[in-house]
């Protein structure tokens, strides 16, 4: 794999290396929630906005998980301002 992996979204990347978004969460560090219209990963999944805090900590917790370095740049999130 390519240092600068193609924008990818984040259920492309679960299927490609075989995560589940619990265990995405629990690398993440992120706190569970449970309501789904203020969960980050749902938020992604259904291409709403993230605080970019959470963003950071999914990616940190993506790299934990497939040993890639994404960068916001590399996928699909939007990021509050």
């Amino acid at each position: 794999m390519s240092n600068n992996p193609s924008p990818c979204p984040l259920l492309d990347l679960r299927e490609r290396y075989g995560f589940n978004l619990g265990n995405l969460e629990q690398a993440a560090g992120l706190t569970h929630i449970v309501d789904m219209n203020e969960h980050p990963l749902a938020r992604i999944i259904s291409n709403l906005p993230i605080r970019r805090s959470d963003a950071e900590k999914i990616l940190v917790g993506l790299k934990q998980l497939t040993g890639v370095d994404y960068h916001l740049e590399d996928l699909a999130f939007l990021v509050e301002e």
